[in-house]
């Protein structure tokens, strides 16, 4: 049998794990990167140095790869999309992710639950002109719509004086900017959803995360909530995959508000840092995850080796 091969775009943690999971089930993989001695780079198969943007760098993954994933979204998206032929995530779930914006929009149209939004302009707005937000206008938080992760790219309005220092320092004419009401929630919680072409789904036991200056500090599996709150998470996750035809791996970032309550705050289209319990938690990848896979090396392959193993049903 000759051995099949997964590009990777990226070469952080997540792509490191991928790599040795994917050696653990006989694949082999090639990693585009800038930085030589990048993480994933380190375990590969093979490592194409050069920065995102370079077509002829992409070229070479796509020609030494039988298929392709992101191990994060903030990549190039003219990258992905000259990829597309071999790349089952699709650029368009990419461009959705990478902008909060259009992440919202897509979220409203599928009839989900997320924090009341609006954009802002790239043209100065006095404090008079923001809208309100019901049932009042303060506290509310300021996000760069493409960039931010990890807290960058936010700034928390909590009165008239903070808006003026965000508009006097921080403002960029050059950014476009959403504004989305401040959630007094009561956890952090995230569900990890994986879906194959033929429409097969499973997924990972709910995470309760705590973050501590905007990094994930601690991940309590499975979260401490009730059964009710579970499921409807569970269905929500089956919904969204299917509603946005997801092929590959999903993570859904929640907030849970007065006991019950659940919005959604933002998604990433790979293997979740609140995932990686199921590195060693979870039971055997080749159990569960054999009933994902088709014949060919399909991207539930590439993806679900960064969340190997799906949780044992009874």
């Amino acid at each position: 049998m000759i051995q099949q091969t997964i590009g990777i775009l990226g070469g952080g943690q997540l792509g490191r794990m991928m790599a040795i999971a994917a050696r653990q089930m006989g694949y082999k993989t090639v990693v585009l990167d800038p930085n030589p001695s990048s993480p994933a780079g380190q375990v590969a198969d093979g490592q194409i140095v050069a920065d995102f943007d370079n077509r002829q760098a992409a070229k070479k993954l796509f020609d030494t790869s039988d298929i392709i994933t992101y191990e994060f979204e903030n990549m190039d998206l003219e990258t992905a999309k000259q990829l597309e032929k071999k790349l089952p995530q699709t650029s368009r779930l990419l461009q959705i992710t990478q902008n909060r914006l259009l992440e919202k929009q897509t979220l409203a149209d599928a009839n989900l639950p997320i924090a009341p939004y609006f954009k802002i302009p790239n043209e100065h707005l006095s404090i008079h002109q923001i809208p309100r937000f019901e049932p009042k206008k303060f506290p509310f938080i300021i996000k760069t719509t493409q960039g931010g992760y990890d807290g960058k790219g936010q700034f928390l309005i909590n009165d008239a004086a903070d808006y003026k220092r965000f508009i006097d320092h921080e403002f960029d004419e050059n950014k476009t900017y959403v504004a989305e009401q401040f959630i007094d929630f009561s956890k952090e919680l995230s569900v990890v959803v994986c879906r194959n072409e033929r429409g097969e789904t499973k997924i990972f036991p709910i995470a309760e995360n705590e973050h501590r200056n905007h990094i994930l500090y601690k991940t309590i599996v499975p979260a401490q909530i009730d059964p009710q709150t579970s499921q409807h998470i569970e269905q929500l996750a089956m919904d969204l995959a299917q509603n946005l035809n997801l092929i590959g791996t999903l993570a859904i970032e929640l907030f849970l508000v007065d006991g019950n309550q659940i919005i959604v705050n933002e998604l990433a289209p790979r293997p979740h840092n609140s995932g990686h319990f199921s590195l060693n938690a979870c039971c055997s990848l080749l159990n569960v995850c054999c009933l994902l896979l088709t014949a060919h090396c399909s991207l539930l392959t590439a993806h679900c080796f960064a969340q190997p193993g799906v949780w044992q049903t009874h």
